[in-house]
């Protein structure tokens, strides 16, 4: 750990004398989040959680969200100290520190077992579920005003606005073509979202739902739009993979009445917000291959319709 982070830890949090153990929530893969154990001027030792955001802008929206949401009472990590601006890895970056909820992610990275598959699908459709659910209670709650509504067409607009050498393409414009036609035809309300279900980012003891995680990007978006990386990321046979095989997004749409035609706009809508960072000579060729053919059954249902 470098040095200004070790001391802004022991200073932000209440009688910390000395670090004893910091350990990620997700070695091999990132540093951060981690959990950090300390030794108070007391003797005691005390667990919490570290964030580190190269943003300090999200490390604030994280805070403030974090502190409605308890006001709100769902079980969400309590700020204990933060955000604070800090130099690291020479560069400024926010740090928070958060308390430790109790429980452990819903089973995923490398997961093969059927049951464990159908447990995450279950629990994560009622964690999700729960975060929409309070979009009434979270839009008359001051934090709305600093939460962003991001609508199907202002990421398109926001597609289109980005230009590149993607839009030399004739695959990708037609596909921004088709989506414009579309989209107004299963446009639904925003919703309240964390803005990622990836599994991990929720905790469960005895298959329930105990915790929720990580809100850098909670904001009002469509309901649906965050299955979308399910399916764009399915190649990852280490993690992703698993919601492809478990039959996630098929399941959830299928018991909230979403059409197959409304989920492939989104998927196609996401697919090309993500494709249109590389480079049109190098493309992710499997992503590719999804909005292709997300592309080419969109169009088959609308000309049977």
């Amino acid at each position: 750990m470098q040095e200004g982070l070790h001391t802004a830890i022991l200073s932000a949090y209440p009688q910390a004398a000395q670090i004893v153990d910091i350990q990620s929530y997700r070695p091999g893969y990132l540093p951060y989040p981690a959990r950090i154990t300390l030794q108070t001027t007391a003797g005691i030792q005390t667990t919490c959680v570290l964030k580190v955001d190269a943003r300090t802008d999200i490390a604030n929206h994280e805070a403030q969200v974090l502190r409605a949401l308890t006001d709100l009472q769902l079980p969400v990590p309590t700020v204990l100290a933060g955000p604070i601006a800090i130099n690291h890895e020479n560069q400024l970056a926010g740090m928070l520190l958060l308390s430790e909820l109790p429980g452990h992610p819903l089973p995923w990275i490398g997961l093969t077992d059927l049951a464990d598959a159908h447990c995450t699908c279950r629990l994560l459709y009622t964690a999700v579920d729960t975060l929409h659910a309070l979009t009434p209670r979270v839009r008359a709650h001051a934090i709305s005003a600093v939460l962003p509504s991001i609508t199907l067409e202002s990421e398109l607009q926001t597609i289109i606005a980005r230009g590149g050498p993607w839009f030399d393409i004739p695959l990708f414009t037609e596909a921004v073509a088709l989506v414009q036609a579309t989209l107004p035809m299963f446009t639904v309300p925003l919703v309240f979202s964390n803005g990622d279900y990836n599994p991990l980012n929720f905790l469960v003891v005895d298959h329930t739902i105990t915790g929720w995680l990580d809100f850098e990007h909670a904001c009002f978006e469509d309901p649906y739009i965050g299955f979308a990386k399910f399916v764009l990321w399915a190649d990852d046979e280490y993690g992703w993979g698993a919601g492809v095989k478990a039959g996630l997004v098929e399941r959830y749409l299928y018991e909230h009445n979403v059409v197959p035609a409304a989920f492939l706009l989104r998927l196609v809508l996401r697919g090309l917000w993500h494709i249109q960072g590389s480079d049109p000579t190098h493309p992710p060729e499997y992503m590719l291959r999804v909005v292709v053919s997300a592309v080419t059954r969109l169009k088959h249902i609308l000309t049977v319709a």
